[in-house]
């Protein structure tokens, strides 16, 4: 929390069944975009899906104007993430060795 408002948050649905994680929602702000928030929240996520082996899966459809596909494409495709449909993205583990 900033201020009087919540900055950022994932949401995110497990199966650990099948060892994958949707992430349902990944939210900043509109007062605090292009300052990183994104980044270390989608960063966290990343290393616990690491650390846990898991896939992790999720839709690139941004919400607003202000945010186009192609900007949220960029992101997640910079922590591994890759195409799969129209929108679908999904990114296997960096397993440490």
């Amino acid at each position: 929390m900033k201020g009087k408002y919540q900055i950022g948050s994932s949401y995110l649905l497990t199966v650990k069944e099948v060892r994958y994680v949707e992430i349902a929602d990944l939210l900043v702000h509109p007062c605090e975009r292009r300052v990183g928030i994104a980044k270390e929240l989608l960063g966290q996520v990343c290393q616990d899906a690491d650390d846990e082996r898991t896939i992790l899966v999720l839709d690139c459809a941004p919400d607003d104007d202000v945010i186009s596909f192609n900007d949220c494409r960029a992101l997640y495709e910079r922590y591994g993430f890759v195409l799969i449909g129209v929108s679908r993205m999904i990114r296997k583990p960096n397993v440490h060795q």
